[in-house]
């Protein structure tokens, strides 16, 4: 019979719970401590990038340490992580279009940092709804091909980013510098094992 902390470590439930927490925070500062929605709208799109860099850095991390006990913990909780990503992708988005006038939402597609924001964000959303057993049982080897999306994804959302700030030096430096290495290690290990 599995330990009280065992089965909360396992339960997928108290782990998007633990997920939401930035969220409620932002909820508490928008709601309660009535800071304008400049900070929701900012963080909202923060915890987007984080989440979905933390989930491209879990399978290099895995890899290196390979006989770790949590190794198949972290892998079971990528999909909810990038579901969370998509969240709070979502959240900034609702925040941005509830500022504006329909006609700026239906040509914001004429906008390009708009435009990226919107392939983003359906990259993101087509990932999500399928981030479920049952998407995995349904599309067989095209789930993982799917799920590769990501590579699209993460580049586009952080263009998005980049061009909002107007490449802010510091921004593009740290998290363009992440998402590089995180890419980096992937065609090198892909690399290594055509060798092999």
């Amino acid at each position: 019979m599995k330990s009280f902390s065992e089965r909360m470590l396992g339960s997928i439930w108290l782990f998007y719970a633990f997920l939401t927490v930035p969220l409620v925070w932002l909820t508490y500062e928008f709601f309660i401590v009535q800071s304008g929605g400049g900070k929701l709208f900012r963080w909202s799109g923060v915890f987007c990038v984080w989440l979905m860099l933390g989930t491209l850095a879990i399978t290099p991390f895995v890899r290196m340490f390979r006989t770790a006990p949590w190794n198949r913990w972290l892998i079971v909780r990528r999909r909810h992580i990038g579901v969370a990503a998509f969240g709070y992708g979502l959240l900034h988005t609702v925040y941005w279009i509830q500022t504006k006038s329909l006609h700026d939402v239906l040509f914001s597609v004429f906008r390009p940092v708009a435009l990226i924001g919107w392939l983003a964000l359906a990259v993101l959303l087509a990932m999500a709804v399928t981030s479920n057993d049952w998407s995995v049982r349904r599309l067989g080897i095209r789930w993982k091909t799917l799920q590769r999306w990501i590579y699209i994804g993460a580049p586009l959302t952080l263009w998005h980013w980049f061009m909002a700030e107007e490449y802010r030096v510091k921004t593009i430096v740290i998290y363009g510098g992440v998402l590089v290495v995180l890419f980096g290690y992937r065609l090198w290990q892909r690399r290594s094992w055509n060798l092999e």
